[in-house]
C-alpha cells in the first residue's frame, strides 16, 4: 500500500508541477524517496532474500515509481551526466510518466 500511496502523491506533483508550486527542495525529497522505494519494490519482485512484504508493489508500479523519482529529483542527479542524460531523454514524456503512475496507484488500490 505504500508505493500505491507515493506513486499517486508523485504523479500529482508531476502532472500538476504548475499549478502546485512545489519547491525544488521538497520536489527533491519527494523523488528521492519515491526513488528509493521504487528501487527496492523492483528488488523485492525480482525475488531477492530481502523480503519487504510491506511494499505490496508489481513491476509496473516498481517502474513507474523509479522513473517519477527520476523526474522528480533531477537536481539531485546534477554531478553525474549519464543519468542527467538519462532525465532529460524522459523530460518530454514527464506528463505521461506521471499520469501513468497516478493509474498504475489507483488501479491496484481499486
Amino acid at each position: 500500500m505504500i508505493i500505491q500511496i507515493i506513486n499517486i502523491a508523485s504523479g500529482v506533483a508531476i502532472v500538476a508541477q504548475k499549478q502546485l508550486a512545489i519547491s525544488p527542495a521538497n520536489q527533491k525529497t519527494i523523488g528521492l524517496i519515491e526513488l528509493v522505494v521504487g528501487v527496492a519494490a523492483l528488488i523485492s519482485r525480482i525475488g531477492s532474500p530481502m523480503l519487504i512484504t510491506v511494499l505490496g508493489a508489481s513491476y509496473p508500479q516498481a517502474i513507474a515509481a523509479i522513473l517519477m523519482g527520476l523526474l522528480l529529483a533531477q537536481s539531485f542527479f546534477e554531478p553525474y551526466p549519464q543519468i542527467r542524460s538519462l532525465i532529460a531523454s524522459l523530460k518530454p514524456y514527464g506528463m505521461w510518466i506521471g499520469a501513468a503512475g497516478i493509474i498504475v496507484g489507483l488501479a491496484s488500490i481499486f
